[in-house]
């Protein structure tokens, strides 16, 4: 429908991105006062004289007293633009050093968002309030292309806005995404659901009379914060970044926006040349490299962009990576790090579905029968309701599973009830769940084939022969 203002059949209007209290707009009048262009600390190490900075340290701040001076250095193995964003971020939030590794590879590559064929979200996650979320929103805001921040958005805005100015999105106080039962907030999880992909759409009726089919892409950087984590679907379309509240051991800057801006906008320009340079070299580079081995296929493509940008950032060890030779790179090796701390969270997580627990919970239960037999209905939730550890004897208000949520459980893997040879009972075959066992579940252990020496009776003899004391 159309928005009010809007004429039937006109194409939405959506209003600019207008300057931010933390980032106006300059016409770089007393530009000559600021410190010389921060590219040009990344082209070449100086010497350090009194008005200079080295390679790797923060840029100069006016006005702020030596006691408040208090830096938190990320690594200086981080090298080039990418270290750059990364001791920006994390001079003023607190964050591990895997984290804003991660978050400052991202940055980079949202400059780029259009050579991507996916592109992750950022969750930025937290488990109480005043953990430096809004914090890191404004530093964000500062340094990202097109910036859009917002704390409350419609489903219909959404879209609109990412279609007509393809922004980075950058979202405040996104707990209400999780909520149940808001068909705005289901809308807009759909909306980001499908957000990684460049061919993404949300398709409405418009002009006059409303008989015109209208595209919205819904592809480009975004990045929302919360107390908690968004839920499992769209978690698995996001970099998970948690936030942690500061102690006293804890030394970063504290932020004022008029003593960040000059920093945030030489930043800006540099990370804006940096894309320009290095558009062709990157589509190049991430059409020859390989994702990493993981088992979450959709989060090994969504790392991509950014093993492209640790890549073109240190040309030596990237040259050598896409050669098929080990490169020595931080970036990169903390990437995969944390490529496989994702997955293991994945595995985690899945373990803790409902569905997933009772395949398992099954495969057990038919491990223990030592035969592929025949498990009435009956039977199987007898057993299920014994595992005191899970939530099979309360699972229906309260009540033990029943054969209905047990059934309506398994039908989603395939897994069908079927009668016992004498056609006189209702329950399982082994058989019916072999396929979703060997697709949703880890392989089991495997079972030792030789005896250890402690278990063979004729080794424990001649074990306690060797350590008798002779005179």
């Amino acid at each position: 429908m159309p928005q009010p203002g809007e004429k039937p059949g006109e194409k939405p209007k959506v209003q600019q991105a207008t300057a931010s209290p933390l980032y106006p707009k300059t016409d770089r009048v007393g530009a000559s006062k600021l410190p010389r262009p921060l590219y040009s600390y990344l082209e070449k190490p100086s010497t350090c004289g009194t008005d200079d900075v080295a390679i790797g340290s923060p840029l100069p701040v006016t006005g702020v007293s030596s006691s408040d001076r208090r830096v938190r250095q990320v690594s200086r193995d981080f090298l080039g633009i990418v270290g750059e964003v990364a001791r920006f971020i994390s001079d003023y939030v607190v964050m591990s050093e895997t984290s804003v590794l991660v978050l400052a590879a991202w940055v980079v590559a949202a400059w780029l968002a259009e050579e991507w064929d996916r592109f992750p979200h950022i969750a930025i996650g937290s488990p109480e309030k005043r953990c430096g979320k809004t914090t890191l929103l404004d530093l964000l805001f500062m340094i990202v292309p097109r910036p859009r921040y917002t704390t409350n958005i419609s489903p219909a805005a959404l879209y609109r806005v990412v279609e007509l100015e393809k922004p980075t999105l950058l979202m405040d106080e996104s707990q209400s995404i999780s909520r149940r039962g808001s068909e705005a907030s289901e809308v807009i999880r759909e909306i980001l659901n499908a957000g990684i992909g460049q061919n993404a759409k949300v398709i409405r009726c418009g002009g006059e009379g409303w008989d015109k089919i209208e595209e919205f892409s819904v592809y480009g950087p975004k990045v929302f914060a919360m107390i908690g984590l968004p839920d499992a679907v769209l978690a698995d379309r996001c970099l998970l970044l948690q936030l942690k509240r500061k102690t006293a051991k804890d030394n970063v800057t504290r932020f004022r926006s008029r003593i960040v801006e000059p920093r945030g906008k030489q930043l800006h320009d540099a990370l804006e040349k940096w894309a320009e340079q290095n558009q062709v070299k990157a589509r190049e580079v991430y059409d020859r490299l390989v994702p990493f081995d993981i088992e979450n296929d959709r989060m090994a493509d969504l790392l991509v962009p950014l093993q492209v940008v640790l890549t073109l950032n240190e040309p030596s060890a990237g040259s050598a990576r896409l050669a098929g030779i080990d490169g020595i790179s931080k970036g990169l090796l903390e990437l995969e790090k944390y490529a496989r701390s994702l997955d293991e969270l994945d595995a985690e997580a899945e373990k803790m579905s409902p569905g997933t627990m009772l395949l398992a919970a099954c495969r057990e239960i038919f491990a223990a029968m030592n035969e592929k037999k025949f498990l009435p209905t009956v039977n199987l939730i007898d057993k299920l309701v014994r595992r005191t550890e899970e939530p099979w004897a309360r699972f229906v208000r309260g009540e033990p599973i029943t054969a209905e949520a047990l059934a309506n459980l398994l039908r989603k893997y395939g897994i069908k009830s079927g009668r016992s040879k004498d056609q006189k009972n209702r329950g399982y075959w082994p058989s019916a769940f072999e396929d979703a066992w060997g697709r949703y579940l880890p392989l089991p252990p495997e079972k030792p084939t030789n005896p250890s020496n402690l278990a063979n009776p004729a080794k424990k003899i001649v074990l306690a022969n060797r350590l008798e004391v002779k005179p």
